[in-house]
C-alpha cells in the first residue's frame, strides 16, 4: 500500500500549476501519488497537466468548488495519508521525508504541517510562524482561539477523515479550518520548524469577501463549539470572547458598508455572548476608531491639488 497521496485541486490554474506540480515529483521521499483533480477548468490546466504523462493521476470532473474536488481526490486516493497542496502553492524538496519521519517517531499524531513561507503580492517572503505562533501534541484548546495550520503544508493520516468527515462545502472559505479542529479535537498534532512551503498570500481574496468569509469563520467555530461540550467547557468564556471578536470585527465591516442596522445587530450578539460591559466599550473604541480614519482618509483626499 502507499504510504502518502498527494490532493491538488486545480481550476483555471495554468499559470502556476506546472510548478505545483514539479515541485511534487522532485520530492526526496518517493512512496507517494499525485492525484490532481481538475474541477472544470476552462483556460488550459488540462494541456499543463497532460505534459506530465503518468506520472501523475487526473481526475476532471465538472466545476463543483474546492470542497468537492479535495474529496474526491480523498476518496480515490490509495495513501495511508493524504497530503494536500494548492495549485499555486509548491513544496520544497524535503517536505515529504521530514514530516513522514514525524509519524514514525509518534503513532499517535494524527496531522503534521510545516512553516511555510509567505509570498506576497510584492514579493515579499515571510515566515508562516512568525506570523502565528505554531503548537503541538493535543492542540485543539490553541487552534480553536487562532488557526495556525497552512493548508498547502498539512499531512494527515487518512483514518482522520474516516473519524473526522470530509470537507464541508457549505463553510467555503474556511473549510480547512474546520476540518483541522475537527481531527485536532481527537489527535495529537506536530509540526516541522523549517518553511517547507512556498504559499503564495491570497490575502487580497479575504479583503474582497471579507463580510463573507467573516460569516463563515463564526459560522465554523459556532457549529463546531456547540458540538463538542468537553472543547468549550475547558475554554470556558474564552470561546465566546473569541466568537463574539468575530461578532465585533463584522459589525465593524458592515457600518463601514452602511449597513448600520445590521451591523449594531452583531454588535448585540457579541455583548450578548460575553455578558461583559468590557465588550461594549470594545466596540464603542472600535467604532470610534473607525470614524476617525475614515475622517482622516478624507482629509488627506481633499487635501489633493490637481
Amino acid at each position: 500500500m502507499l504510504k502518502v497521496s498527494v490532493v491538488l485541486p486545480a481550476y483555471n490554474g495554468e499559470k502556476f500549476i506546472a510548478k505545483a506540480v514539479e515541485s511534487v515529483l522532485s520530492q526526496t521521499y518517493n512512496d507517494f501519488e499525485l492525484i490532481v483533480v481538475n474541477d472544470g477548468s476552462k483556460d488550459g490546466t488540462a494541456q499543463v497537466l497532460s505534459g506530465f504523462g503518468a506520472k501523475i493521476k487526473v481526475i476532471s470532473q465538472a466545476n463543483s468548488g474546492i470542497a468537492k474536488a479535495r474529496n474526491v481526490g480523498i476518496e480515490a486516493s490509495r495513501g495511508q495519508y493524504i497530503a494536500f497542496l494548492d495549485q499555486d502553492d509548491s513544496w520544497l524538496p524535503e517536505k515529504l521525508e521530514k514530516q513522514m519521519a514525524l509519524f514514525e517517531k509518534d503513532k499517535e499524531v494524527g496531522m503534521t504541517y510545516t512553516d511555510t513561507y509567505v509570498i506576497t503580492d510584492d514579493n515579499a517572503k515571510i515566515r508562516s510562524f512568525k506570523l502565528q505562533k505554531p503548537h503541538r501534541g493535543m492542540v485543539i484548546e490553541e487552534l480553536f482561539m487562532n488557526n495556525f495550520i497552512s493548508t498547502s503544508s498539512v499531512i494527515v493520516k487518512k483514518e482522520c477523515f474516516e473519524k473526522a468527515g470530509l470537507f464541508d462545502d457549505s463553510l467555503s472559505p474556511v473549510l480547512d479550518y474546520d476540518r483541522w479542529l475537527n481531527i485536532a479535537v481527537s489527535y495529537k498534532v506536530d509540526y516541522i520548524d523549517i518553511p517547507l512551503v512556498m504559499f503564495r498570500d491570497h490575502i487580497s481574496t479575504f479583503r474582497k469577501n471579507e463580510i463573507f468569509t467573516l460569516g463563515k469563520a463564526i459560522a465554523t467555530l459556532e457549529k463546531f463549539i456547540n458540538s463538542n461540550a468537553e472543547v468549550r467547557d475547558a475554554l470556558g468564556k474564552r470561546a465566546d470572547k473569541k466568537i463574539a471578536s468575530f461578532y465585533i470585527l463584522l459589525g465593524r465591516r458592515l457600518l463601514a458598508k452602511g449597513d448600520s442596522k445590521q451591523a449594531f445587530f452583531n454588535f448585540y450578539i457579541a455583548v450578548k455572548m460575553t455578558k461583559s460591559i468590557s465588550a461594549f466599550f470594545h466596540i464603542a473604541n472600535s467604532v470610534l476608531f473607525d470614524f476617525a480614519k475614515n475622517v482622516l482618509k478624507n482629509a488627506k483626499v481633499g487635501a489633493v491639488k490637481f
